[in-house]
């Protein structure tokens, strides 16, 4: 396999439909920087360059046509221009090989040299694909023993901008535009959506009761709210997350209750900017004729409010499947719990395992709610969320509504 004229061959290769290799490494290039920039992962902007420069290399192979049916795999290919390419790159980058290998599937640990020597092209001399089995198994075994040794948060950024690297690899593959963003709207759009939404419904809201809870929007610790149902838990929510001016993933019990509550939200923010993502969710789009692109953001926590339930949230941390490609769009949001008290135990605890990790890798935020709140519970959340917290008990709302003495 000739790599004399490397730059020449990758302006002259379409890697994807009308899109030259060069073209398509550029996109993913500038569309990587973005997201890097607004995730505050510039330190590793180097390491992403590389990734997008070498990923698709492979494509160079002769027997890649974009007129195939099938083409063969391309990832192990992308490896060995690497390898000729520039070594000095893997000894500085030893996670850089592993995530050209894994760019079309899932980060699963298993490296077998062997295997990946004899995918490459049959121009390959036999002694070349000899020198790079060995080659990669130098690096495998360096990378196997680098492992438990990289702490947690290098481990989950890294990850994480391998994710936004896939991300960006794929807008590019399809055309698709993006934006990155936060909800764009205030306190005051709240209180003008709550007077629309209580005339239409022809209730009274009291105004010490929208002056409460508009004025959540200024608590900066986690929050938890027990107030009857009725009160207004949703809005005080809602003012809470806007106050800080980033991302929303508000977690439901019921796929029911989310297809109501995404309608209310477009009607705040705009339907551009919310998406919902639950078990069925593409077929619930699909009915409502939304846009394929639409749907992917949605699914990947991508869309600046996204509406779930907590078994989404839940896989996602688990890290099953290309999780990858989710979690990192959860980075500097307001996580919502509605409901908590419907939660099993089994899904809290794991909730609180993750929790305790990634609420300071991510500077997460969480407010949570319900009408019956055990104090059980509110210990052990006040437990996790190490005293960082206010606490919005309205006990006196109940008394209010007894109909029993």
């Amino acid at each position: 396999m000739m790599l004399r004229n490397l730059e020449k061959a990758i302006r002259l290769k379409y890697s994807h439909e009308n899109k030259s290799l060069n073209q398509h490494i550029n996109e993913c290039k500038n569309i990587t920087f973005k997201l890097l920039n607004f995730y505050g992962l510039n330190r590793y902007k180097k390491f992403a360059d590389l990734l997008c420069y070498y990923h698709d290399l492979g494509k160079l192979r002769p027997d890649f046509n974009l007129n195939n049916r099938h083409n063969p795999p391309h990832s192990p290919v992308s490896l060995f221009i690497l390898f000729k390419n520039d070594m000095k790159v893997i000894e500085e980058n030893s996670f850089l090989p592993f995530f050209i290998l894994r760019h079309h599937g899932f980060l699963t640990s298993e490296i077998e040299p062997s295997k990946i020597a004899s995918i490459l092209p049959k121009d390959v001399p036999d002694h070349e694909k000899e020198e790079f089995e060995i080659e990669i198994k130098k690096w495998r075994n360096k990378f196997y023993r680098l492992l438990p040794q990289v702490d947690l948060k290098t481990k989950v950024d890294l990850t994480d901008v391998y994710g936004l690297f896939k991300f960006a690899d794929i807008l590019s593959a399809n055309n698709s535009n993006y934006e990155m963003g936060n909800p764009n709207n205030n306190v005051e759009a709240l209180r003008i959506w709550l007077n629309r939404k209580v005339r239409n419904k022809k209730i009274q809201l009291r105004e010490e009761d929208l002056q409460r809870q508009l004025s959540l929007s200024k608590v900066d610790t986690h929050l938890l709210i027990k107030a009857p149902t009725g009160w207004g838990k949703t809005a005080a929510s809602l003012s809470y997350a806007i106050g800080r001016n980033s991302k929303i993933i508000y977690v439901l019990p019921t796929i029911t209750s989310i297809k109501k509550f995404y309608d209310d939200l477009c009607g705040l923010f705009g339907r551009e900017n919310v998406g919902e993502l639950f078990y069925y969710g593409d077929v619930e789009a699909l009915k409502r004729e939304e846009n394929l692109q639409d749907l992917v953001f949605s699914s990947y926590f991508a869309r600046p409010i996204v509406v779930t339930t907590l078994d989404q949230l839940l896989l996602t941390l688990l890290q099953l499947g290309k999780y990858f490609m989710k979690r990192v769009h959860l980075r500097d949001s307001v996580i919502i719990l509605d409901e908590v008290h419907t939660f099993t135990e089994n899904m809290l605890y794991i909730l609180s395992f993750f929790m305790e990790k990634f609420i300071e890798l991510y500077n997460l935020k969480l407010c949570v709610m319900s009408a019956t709140f055990p104090s059980v519970l509110k210990d052990f959340l006040s437990v996790l969320f190490k005293g960082k917290v206010e606490m919005l008990w309205l006990n006196d709302e109940f008394r209010k509504k007894r109909r029993v003495l």
